[in-house]
């Protein structure tokens, strides 16, 4: 069986002939001009990122530190198609906080062919295996598709932890008590692992992944629609029709169209600047297969 965790935070926002960065700091906002990022440009997604599900994968500072150690909320949207049948413990995205695997995360880990839990959570805080939801995605070849898979976090309200797959409901799991997410446990210096959930190359998938973001507000079904926008990835750092979420972005890595010039990294846009780094890949893991 497998283990997992959850985190992150930071901003980016466009305006009219310049690229602007801002980042909430003590409940106020902070905004600085980039002068160094193209500014004026028209928005779109080239490339991707493919993992070999052999050694491949990158990683990113901790949940702790992108999400602050005890989130109420948060999102994590991200794009995935697997180039392989997916099995028990592959995983687009998790954590590991210690080498101890008691302490595991995972979002939208596969435990079947056909199956996977949207989130899940061993001995953090007050979400458990408990809160594990199993989630039918439909054939194994169903995967090999992009599809765009989001989960909001919510302490408080009914639906605590909410699922979509391609703007789509997969899983409301209701909890009726406080969930709570503690990052800082053991110091919370696992980093977050990209292309698997923890740090065993046993659970790297094979795959592409792409415009994996993370937002420290909890998103509403609107707007995860309006970032779905019919199967083709859009502009984050605007506000732009219901998705009005844009100064929340905690970190946001393109997987690919920030980082032409290969240096082992994947931009964050944010101004938070928690570079993705990647460890076995080479620059043909850009690839142009993309949502």
């Amino acid at each position: 069986m497998f283990q997992i965790v959850p985190s992150l935070m930071a901003v980016a926002l466009f305006c009219s002939g310049c690229f602007v960065k801002t980042r909430k700091v003590s409940g106020t906002s902070a905004t600085v001009t980039d002068t160094s990022s193209s500014s004026g440009t028209t928005f779109s997604n080239t490339y991707s990122l493919y993992f070999d599900g052999v050694d491949e994968h990158g990683w990113i500072t901790s949940f702790a530190t992108v999400l602050g150690n005890t989130p109420t909320q948060f999102t994590i949207s991200l794009w995935l198609k697997m180039d392989e049948d997916p099995a028990n413990g592959k995983s687009p995205l998790g954590a590991q906080l210690t080498t101890n695997s008691t302490y595991d995360t995972a979002f939208f880990v596969f435990n079947s062919a056909t199956q996977f839990i949207t989130l899940f959570n061993t001995a953090l805080g007050g979400v458990s295996s408990a809160v594990m939801d199993s989630v039918t995605t439909g054939a194994a070849a169903d995967h090999k598709t992009w599809h765009h898979l989001v989960l909001v976090f919510e302490d408080g309200v009914g639906a605590e932890i909410r699922s979509y797959r391609d703007a789509t409901v997969m899983a409301n799991i209701f909890d009726g008590g406080d969930q709570t997410l503690d990052f800082s446990r053991n110091g919370g210096s696992g980093h977050i692992e990209v292309g698997r959930y923890n740090n065993s190359d046993a659970q790297n998938m094979m795959g592409w992944i792409d415009e994996v973001t993370m937002w420290d507000t909890a998103l509403t079904a609107a707007e995860v629609t309006e970032i779905y926008n019919s199967g083709t990835p859009t502009d984050l750092s605007i506000d732009s029709g219901d998705y009005v979420s844009s100064a929340n972005l905690a970190g946001w890595w393109r997987m690919g169209d920030s980082d032409l010039t290969w240096a082992n990294t994947v931009t964050d846009e944010t101004i938070n600047n928690n570079s993705m780094t990647l460890v076995n890949m080479e620059t043909g893991d850009f690839q142009t297969d993309v949502p």
